[in-house]
C-alpha cells in the first residue's frame, strides 16, 4: 500500500483526480500531509476510510483527519485479539422521541470483562442546524459514537486520536467553523433583555445548552415547540437555532427558565416532514460530515456515479433523498 501512495503522489493526473473528488482546494502542504496520513495508517486515499477536514476557528485554518466507524471495526479486526461486540443497547427518552444514551460492549480476547461505550443525546446531538440525520436515524447515529468510544477503550494503541464524524459533529456546531480558507469570524447581533442590540462573536456554550435541553423538557415544551418558545422568551424574531445564540443569550435563556411561571407559552408549529430532503438538508448533512461548502458537489457526483451538477438545486428530489440514504448508511451523517 505504502509503494501505491508514492505513486499517486508522483503522478499529476492522479493528484488532479484526488483534488476534484476527495480534497478540493487542497495546497500542496495539505495533500503532503494527507499522503502521509495514508501511508502511516495504509489507507488507499480513495478508500474513504479517512478522509480530510479542513476547519476553521478564530480566523485560523488547519487540517485534521475523520476516520470512519468502517475502519475503526477494521483495524480492531486486524489486531487478531477483537473478540466481537454486544448489540447496542438505549435507555430514555429525549422529547418522546430519541435515545436518552447508547451503550455498546466491545469484548478482547484475553479480557474476561467487556469494554463499554456510553453516549448520550445531549452531549453528541449537533443541534437543529446539523442534526438532520441524527433526527432520521436518532439510534443508528447515536451507537456508532458509543461503539467507537468501546473500540477505542478496547485497542488505545491502535486508535487513539480517531474519531468518527459523529463524534465530532458537535464540536462543528459549537466551537467552530468547517471552511476553506480564512475568514473573519462572524459578529452576531441580537436583541438584549431590555429590547436594545448587543453584539458579540460568540457561540453559546455546549454547558448552557446541555443545560437548556432538560429545562425545555421539564416545561413541557416540545421539539418543534422550542425555537417560538425561546425566541418570546428572549424577545427576539426568526430564531432556528438555538446554536445561533450568544452566551449572554444563553445566560439570559436559563434565568428566564428557572422562573416557576414563565411568562411565555409555546406555541404549536407544524413540525418537520423528514420524509423530505431539501437542498438545505443536504448542506447540513454534508457541514455535519466535516465538508467544505466546495466539496459538495464533488461528492455527490461521486455518490451518484455522475458529472456534478452546478447546484444542489439542479439535482431531483429522488437524487437528494438518494444522497441522503447514502451519508447516513456510510458516513453516519
Amino acid at each position: 500500500m505504502k509503494e501505491e501512495i508514492v505513486i499517486w503522489e508522483q503522478n499529476p493526473a492522479l493528484v488532479k483526480t484526488l483534488k476534484q473528488t476527495v480534497f478540493p482546494n487542497a495546497s500542496g502542504e495539505e495533500l503532503a500531509l494527507y499522503f502521509h496520513q495514508c501511508r502511516r495508517t495504509g489507507v488507499h486515499p480513495l478508500d474513504g476510510l479517512i478522509h480530510p477536514v479542513k476547519r476553521g476557528s478564530q480566523g485560523e485554518t488547519r487540517v485534521s483527519f475523520q476516520a470512519s466507524i468502517d475502519y475503526l471495526r477494521s483495524v480492531a479486526e486486524d489486531s487478531g485479539e477483537y473478540d466481537g461486540q454486544d448489540e447496542p443497547e438505549y435507555e430514555g427518552m429525549v422529547d418522546d422521541k430519541y435515545p436518552e444514551l447508547a451503550r455498546v460492549k466491545v469484548y478482547r480476547k484475553g479480557i474476561e470483562r467487556p469494554f463499554v461505550g456510553i453516549a448520550r443525546w445531549l452531549e453528541y446531538y449537533p443541534g437543529d442546524k446539523l442534526g438532520f440525520m441524527w433526527r432520521k436515524m436518532p439510534h443508528n447515529q447515536l451507537a456508532k459514537c458509543a461503539e467507537a468510544l468501546a473500540l477505542r477503550k478496547a485497542f488505545p494503541q491502535k486508535l487513539h486520536g480517531l474519531y468518527i464524524g459523529e463524534e465530532m459533529a458537535q464540536a462543528d456546531m459549537v466551537n467552530s467553523e468547517v471552511v476553506v480558507g480564512k475568514k473573519e469570524p462572524p459578529t452576531v447581533t441580537r436583541k438584549s433583555q431590555s429590547g436594545g442590540q448587543q453584539e458579540g462573536n460568540g457561540k453559546i456554550q455546549p454547558a448552557q445548552l446541555r443545560a437548556i435541553y432538560p429545562m425545555l423538557k421539564k416545561l413541557g415544551v416540545t421539539e418543534d415547540q422550542k425555537h417560538v418558545f425561546c425566541a418570546k422568551a428572549l424577545g427576539i424574531k426568526g430564531l432556528k437555532s438555538l446554536n445561533d445564540l450568544t452566551p449572554e443569550q444563553g445566560k439570559e435563556l436559563i434565568q428566564k427558565l428557572m422562573s416557576s411561571e414563565p411568562a411565555i407559552e409555546p406555541e404549536p408549529t407544524t413540525g418537520e416532514l423528514m420524509d423530505e430532503v431539501t437542498p438545505d438538508d443536504i448542506r447540513d448533512i454534508f457541514t455535519g460530515a466535516g465538508y467544505a461548502e466546495d466539496q459538495i458537489l464533488s461528492k455527490i457526483g461521486t455518490i451518484l456515479q455522475e458529472p456534478p451538477k452546478k447546484a444542489i438545486e439542479d439535482y431531483s428530489d429522488q437524487a437528494l433523498k438518494d444522497v441522503a440514504a447514502w451519508m447516513g448508511e456510510n458516513e453516519g451523517c
